[in-house]
């Protein structure tokens, strides 16, 4: 799963919805201000799950109401007992009603449906190894697990379904841990003029009386009651095929003209994928299809993997956001998570990390090794950012309130992916690759932990690898790395010191153990590379050579974990930031030439950083490097660099750097010059972030309001363009006319929800002096739409005020999603929730 721009189960519907709109009418305000705070459970650790019986088969029978936004279904749920003499069958099931449960001979069971179980009473006990079907009617309004989206005029024209990670329950009676596997089939009956999409093959469709129709799908693969999926609704259908396998994608009819460019690399990814694993794409179809108001990037549900509509999108956002990304990782999933799960929530990493790491192997298979280096530093960077303070744990962790708080420290994602990576280096990629594809043959249709991992990598490495993850996966925190060198003429060697600088405690050790790579720079020769272990403290290295290096790196590929500063001089960072082969030193190398300028005492030193950064932004070959080299000269403005932000801004093929660029250009003083230059880079239209940044120079240069509107009005996929523009709204209008035309954008319903996020992260600064923009926000906090409800909160916790306390405390309790319940809980936890 990928969890820009973040997931959740269903929005609140029914009871919830109505008291939404009983307190924005004003009713029951008073009752609402004197209930008592809500419970909010402390963490605990969380075992493996045991249950008494095996589910062997779950097949869905699902009546699809989208005027009522209900359900009505029958589950037969085929059993096996666990245990001997056993006469309670247990499941989950959360918030419907249940009508009625038959055993296979027809006969009616008592039942008992409680606090999310329901616990059905057996005619007889089962032997241990017995075989029982229970056929269980059941309905009513999810509240989570499965949506009913996109309304016109109040009825629902798609619905989907999401799982992970304990939300299926919403939907079907199951057991819902990703242990449990399954058999499914799903016979859904909707609109005729719908069509659906469902795990495995679809077997029939055919209509019915009344304009409906039935479709029907099986999947004969094995899977966890999470992955199990149902997406239906009014949507255009693409067909394609890779290696046989018939490949589909879905979206609105409106977002069609999209499909093919933006699917366009999935053949290519599942091809990479079973070379990788070593095991051909495991199931009968792959389908992916798009939906209104999905709470995550995307859902890797068995063979039907579900996608956030704010991704498809023309070619302008395309060259913002490449497609392939979430493509590759939610592909991934398909073996790493789907044909092998982790046995239980703590040992997500192996869904999650090992998606991430394979999206980051696609990237360096497609783009070769430099793109890869850096968007393998990029992924490191964002978990070293992350791994701070209270939120310092191990990757391998049971200790939560609900298993998705594990999805959002960054130590699943990109904190596993960068030990996979160094793992690699440790390795060998001959090892590595060859225990990747040991473990997925071992395991395919089991579920697996971190030592089923551990020990396929031994197999083929050779290597006891006991302390490598006693030291990665199950300890907390990173190393912090000092370095300096220095050349010894007397005895012609250069002199390496690394020191291990994090501070210890907490499970962290002194030091951490890790080989790693060092790099001699020799000029127009290639460089020279040396391996060593660091396992101490402090350390000093020593070579023999020739000649002075032109520099010493540490790591220069960027193979560890850990959080890096280097000592260098002034020469030696050009001589990295102009010589080095790799784009990871160089773009290191930029941001320290930055630094040398400001500190500079004299025009000359600073003309010569700023010239080496203007050659990098005119001509280096990486797009990271260039932009951080726009970025950088933008901290020398005004004094430097304005004409080279110009011509990267107006022509570099990358919008990345065109962006960087153009924000640069931000920070030079007001003038008609550069206020005609942002007009030209607006008309150019080369991507919508190109094109909001380029109206953010021009209103910088000439604000102008009437143009400001003008472009408010524009058409963009899912608003992209309007809520880019909202940043700048108060740069030419004064903040009550800003303020007002704000709320008039927000009372309008046509808004879209991306534009509706923006204008509340807006608002929440000045919530706290504005009585009006508070009650904006806090009208948000119930609202369909999952991204707006989220914005809300992080908004009131950005405005720090205890005035809000009351609208997040009545809201908490519609709450199911955990990242909604965890955003408000942090609101109502705070220091300065309960200042008078």
């Amino acid at each position: 799963m990928a969890t820009p721009p973040s997931r959740s189960p269903a929005p609140v519907r029914g009871p919830a919805a109505v008291l939404a709109l009983a307190l924005a009418t004003g009713q029951f305000l008073g009752a609402c201000r004197s209930s008592p705070a809500p419970a909010i459970p402390p963490e605990r650790f969380h075992g493996p799950r045991q249950a008494d019986v095996d589910v062997e088969h779950t097949a869905l029978w699902i009546e699809l109401d989208p005027r009522e936004r209900s359900m009505t279904a029958t589950a037969r749920v085929r059993l096996c007992s666990r245990v001997e003499g056993l006469s309670l069958v247990r499941l989950d099931l959360a918030d419907l009603a249940v009508r009625e449960v038959r055993d296979q001979d027809g006969g009616r069971l008592d039942f008992r449906h409680a606090d999310d179980v329901l616990g059905v009473e057996l005619a007889r006990p089962l032997a241990r190894g017995e075989f029982q079907e229970l056929s269980i009617d059941y309905g009513g309004r999810p509240r989570r697990g499965l949506s009913f989206e996109d309304l016109e005029d109040g009825v629902a024209t798609q619905v989907f379904t999401q799982g992970e990670c304990e939300d299926s329950r919403g939907w079907f009676p199951c057991l819902d841990f990703p242990a449990e596997r399954a058999t499914s089939e799903i016979a859904v009956v909707m609109p005729a003029g719908w069509t659906s999409l469902a795990a495995g093959e679809r077997v029939e469709r055919r209509e019915l009386e009344g304009g409906r129709a039935l479709e029907r799908w099986r999947m004969s693969t094995p899977h966890p009651a999470y992955l199990t999926t149902l997406v239906a609704g009014d949507f255009a259908v693409r067909h394609d095929v890779w290696d046989g396998i018939p490949l589909l994608y879905l979206a609105d009819p409106d977002l069609a003209p999209h499909i093919e460019s933006r699917f366009r690399e999935t053949p290519a990814i599942l091809e990479f994928l079973s070379r990788l694993t070593g095991v051909r794409y495991p199931y009968a179809k792959y389908g992916q299809a798009v939906v209104a108001d999905f709470p995550f990037g995307g859902m890797e549900n068995i063979s039907a993997t579900t996608l956030t509509d704010a991704w498809l999108t023309d070619e302008r956002g395309s060259r913002d956001e490449p497609a392939f990304g979430l493509i590759a990782h939610e592909a991934a999933h398909q073996w790493f998570g789907n044909l092998l799960t982790c046995a239980d929530w703590s040992h997500i990493w192996l869904n999650e990390g090992w998606a991430t790491y394979a999206t980051e192997l696609y990237v360096e298979a497609a783009q070769g090794r430099e793109a890869f280096e850096i968007s393998m530093a990029n992924t490191r960077e964002g978990y070293l950012r992350l791994d701070v303070g209270p939120a310092r744990r191990p990757i391998v962790h049971g200790v939560y309130r609900e298993p998705m708080d594990l999805f959002v420290t960054g130590h699943v994602y990109p904190g596993a992916a960068s030990r996979l990576h160094q793992l690699r280096f440790e390795l060998g990629d001959p090892a590595f690759f060859a225990g990747v594809r040991r473990y997925v043959a071992l395991h395919r249709g089991t579920a697996v932990d971190t030592d089923d991992f551990r020990k396929a990598m031994e197999a083929e490495s050779g290597r006891d690898l006991g302390p490598f993850f006693a030291q990665w996966f199950f300890g907390p925190g990173h190393p912090e790395l000092s370095t300096r060198w220095r050349w010894i003429e007397e005895t012609g060697e250069a002199e390496l010191s690394v020191e291990q600088t994090q501070a210890q405690g907490g499970g962290v050790p002194e030091a951490f153990s890790m080989d790693a790579e060092v790099e001699l720079g020799r000029g127009g020769e290639p460089p020279r590379l040396e391996r060593v272990t660091l396992d101490a403290r402090r350390q000093v290295f020593r070579w023999k050579c020739d000649s002075k290096p032109r520099w010493v790196i540490l790591d220069p590929h960027g193979w560890l974990v850990a959080r890096r500063t280097d000592e260098r001089e002034g020469a030696e960072w050009l001589r990295v930031a102009l010589e080095a082969p790799h784009p990871l030193a160089r773009r290191d190398a930029v941001q320290a030439l930055a630094n040398l300028a400001l500190e500079s005492s004299t025009p000359r030193g600073r003309l010569l950083y700023a010239q080496a950064l203007e050659g990098l932004l005119a001509a280096d070959a990486s797009p990271e490097v260039r932009a951080g080299a726009a970025r950088a000269l933008s901290r020398l403005a005004p004094e430097f660099g304005q004409e080279a932000l110009r011509a990267a801004a107006a022509s570099d093929s990358s919008t990345l750097v065109r962006v960087a660029a153009l924000r640069g250009l931000a920070l030079f003083p007001a003038g008609e010059s550069l206020a005609t230059f942002g007009r030209e880079q607006f008309l150019a239209g080369e991507s919508w972030q190109t094109l909001v940044a380029a109206h953010e120079l021009e209103m910088h240069a000439r604000p102008d309001p009437a143009v400001w509107l003008e472009r408010f009005g524009r058409p963009s996929p899912h608003g992209v363009l309007q809520a880019g523009l909202v940043a700048s709204l108060f740069d030419v209008l004064d903040q009550d006319a800003a303020v007002a035309l704000l709320g008039r954008t927000l009372d309008r319903p046509e808004t879209p929800p991306l534009v509706v996020e923006a204008v509340l992260r807006r608002l929440g600064p000045l919530a706290k002096d504005r009585a009006q923009c508070r009650a904006w926000i806090e009208a948000r906090l119930q609202d369909p739409e999952y991204r707006v409800r989220s914005a809300a909160l992080e908004s009131l916790a950005a405005a720090q005020d205890p005035r809000c306390v009351p609208a997040v405390r009545r809201a908490y309790g519609s709450y199911v999603e955990p990242r909604q319940r965890r955003a408000a809980e942090k609101i109502l936890q705070a220091p300065w929730a309960s200042r008078p």
